[in-house]
Order: structure tokens, then C-alpha cells, then sequence
């Protein structure tokens, strides 16, 4: 019986920090977003304006992690997608490319998980943790300032040729259990680098590229995009 709790207990920070990956892609666009608006300087209100104006967005990624435990790096590519309907509706799809494809996509009330066997749906009705994380996540991506500011300790640093850093420290359970903190440098409207360092020491060095933000998808895109059953893009 330990043993099974151990193994969900598992299964759910492994979850949770896939969620806090994907989420913190689209985290990083609205960053960039709010970059474009400007070309002299950028404020925590220029961000938060960023983030409130995303209703789609579709980039590129590619993503190493350090884990403490492995000699090597593990190196992953792929797509996210990331949509806001005028119902109210949130939808979000995380793709891998390589080095195996697999597909997460999420909304409101459920998760479905395509490991490239098989497809797992988590209703979040049953699932208490995962609810409450990606609870919060969507309202960070709403750019809810005061949100914001409960949940995180924000340091921003600008330095020389329009270069800056932005650090984030979660400051409450669930997330606080599985992030140490959040990382972005760029220059300018570039994000040239995004970071999570985990509690467990591990690092995800994530770069990402061909960010679209407002992307239009048509009807037939959204019935692929975000259906589990779908691993190509």
C-alpha cells in the first residue's frame, strides 16, 4: 500500500511539473508579447499587460534538462498550443517531437496524457492536486497582477544593451513544493532563455523559437490541436 502511494504521489509531481513546463512556455511568450509594444525599456506592468492580451498563441520549443542523477542531459523538442475561446473555454496542448512524440492537453475540467501507447484522462474532480495546480496556472496566464504578487517572490534586473532577467520564486503549496524558480533572460523583445530549477535539484534549460502569438486557428485545427489522440502537428 505505501509503495502505490509513493508511486501516485510520484506520477503527480511528474505531472505537475509537465503542466508547470508547458504553462511557463506560454508564460515566457506573454513576456515577449509585451516586449514587442515597446523598444526602450520594460516594466512588471508591460509584462502583466502581456500576458492579459494573449487569447492564442502556438510556439516551437526545445528543452534540455539536468537531472542530478544522470551523467547526460536529456534534450526534447516540440510544439505547445495555447487557446482562449469566447465561451470562456481554456485550452491548452503540449506536443513532443522528439526524441519520442507524445501529446498533454488540458482545459478546465480535465488533463489526457498520449505517452505514445496509450491515452490516461485525469478529471480533475478526482484529482484535488492537480486541480488546484492548474487552477493557478490559468490565472497567471490571465496576467492577474495581484495573483501574481500573492504567489511569487518577482526580482527584476535590468542590465546594459537593453538586456534584463526576470526571476520568480513560488511562495505557496502546490507549486512551491516542485519549483525552486523560475528563470527568463533576453534583449530587447528576445527571450533568448528560459530556466526551472526544481526542489530536487534537476534544471530545464528551455529555449524556444517561430512563437506565433493571436494565433488563428480554424475549426479543423482546434479538433486536431487538441484532441490526446493526435501526436503529429
Amino acid at each position: 500500500m505505501m509503495a502505490n502511494f509513493r508511486a501516485k504521489t510520484g506520477q503527480k509531481t511528474r505531472t505537475g511539473i509537465q503542466l508547470a513546463f508547458g504553462f511557463f512556455l506560454v508564460f515566457a511568450a506573454g513576456i515577449c508579447s509585451a516586449l514587442k509594444a515597446q523598444s526602450t525599456s520594460f516594466s512588471l506592468n508591460d509584462f502583466w499587460r502581456g500576458l492579459a492580451s494573449i487569447q492564442s498563441l502556438r510556439a516551437r520549443f526545445e528543452e534540455e534538462k539536468r537531472i542530478v542523477l544522470l551523467v547526460s542531459p536529456l534534450r526534447t523538442s516540440g510544439q505547445i498550443d495555447f487557446l482562449k475561446e469566447k465561451n470562456g473555454q481554456v485550452r491548452f496542448a503540449r506536443r513532443t517531437f522528439t526524441p519520442t512524440a507524445t501529446a498533454l492537453i488540458v482545459n478546465q475540467q480535465r488533463m489526457e496524457i498520449n505517452d505514445g501507447q496509450r491515452v490516461q484522462r485525469i478529471d480533475f474532480a478526482n484529482q484535488p492536486f492537480v486541480r488546484s495546480f492548474v487552477g493557478a496556472l490559468f490565472d497567471l496566464l490571465q496576467g492577474k497582477r495581484e495573483f501574481i504578487e500573492q504567489q511569487y517572490e518577482v526580482q527584476f534586473q535590468s542590465k546594459e544593451n537593453k538586456s534584463w532577467k526576470l526571476e520568480l520564486r513560488p511562495k505557496n503549496e502546490p507549486l512551491s513544493r516542485l519549483i525552486e524558480e523560475l528563470g527568463f533572460e533576453g534583449t530587447g523583445n528576445l527571450i533568448h532563455q528560459m530556466t526551472i530549477k526544481e526542489k530536487t535539484g534537476d534544471l530545464s534549460i528551455t529555449s524556444f523559437s517561430q512563437t506565433q502569438i493571436n494565433y488563428s486557428y480554424s475549426q479543423d485545427e482546434i479538433a486536431r490541436v487538441f484532441s490526446p489522440l493526435v501526436l503529429s502537428n
